[in-house]
Order: C-alpha cells, then sequence, then structure tokens
C-alpha cells in the first residue's frame, strides 16, 4: 500500500492506493488512445466522450472490485473512477491531440470510415 497522507492528519479518512488503483492511474493516459483506435473519424465527439467515459468507470470499478472483491468500496470506486477520468480528458487535449495522435490513430490504424463512391461502399 502506498500510504499519501498519515490517517491521524485527515481525521481517519482511508490515504491508501492499492496496487491496482496505482494501475488504473496507468491506464488512465491509454484510455484516449484506446477510444481513437476503436473508433471512426467520422464519429461524434459526443459518442467518442461517452466512451471514454463508460472506460474509465470501467476502469475505476474493476480496479475497485479487484482490489478486494469481498468488500468493494463504492466511494473509492467513484474516486478512482473521476480521477482516471480526468487524467485521460487532461492527457487527451494537453498531450494526445496536440501531438495528434488520437487522431492518426483513427486514421491509421483503428476502425475506418467507408468510402462511398455513387451509392457503393467500398
Amino acid at each position: 500500500m502506498l500510504t499519501i497522507l498519515a490517517n491521524d492528519q485527515l481525521g481517519g479518512v482511508s490515504t491508501t492506493l492499492s496496487a491496482v488503483q496505482v494501475v488504473s492511474l496507468l491506464i488512465g493516459p491509454l484510455l484516449p488512445l484506446i477510444v481513437g483506435t476503436i473508433t471512426k473519424v467520422s464519429t461524434s465527439a459526443g459518442t467518442k466522450t461517452l466512451l471514454l467515459t463508460i472506460l474509465a468507470a470501467l476502469t475505476g470499478f474493476g480496479t475497485e472490485y479487484v482490489a478486494d472483491p469481498s468488500h468493494f468500496n463504492l466511494t473509492a470506486g467513484l474516486m478512482t473512477w473521476g480521477v482516471t477520468l480526468a487524467e485521460a480528458v487532461a492527457l487527451h487535449f494537453g498531450i494526445w491531440k496536440p501531438l495528434d495522435l488520437t487522431g492518426w490513430l483513427q486514421r491509421n490504424v483503428g476502425v475506418k470510415d467507408r468510402k462511398v463512391i455513387d451509392g457503393e461502399a467500398y
């Protein structure tokens, strides 16, 4: 366990991160790249945002469940989800989008838009 602050400094509130929560923090920066890979260039920004939010929720709640399946902590899951989502959005707009990495992934690696010429899809 990684202790951020001593418990007595926060009135007994737990301030430790489990190993899987740290893994969640490491997955956060990759989520925009995953969204860029599995969506088309023509996919609406709203759909991409919803997909990113769902992936962050799966990561946040999933890591909390893996940390201790017998004592799932909803508050910790919500916090991990929120931090993972904030981290993913910040990295997308701060690094991946200015470098055009998500756009490059959509154009070259991920699901492609179908070209329609004279009513025929190619």
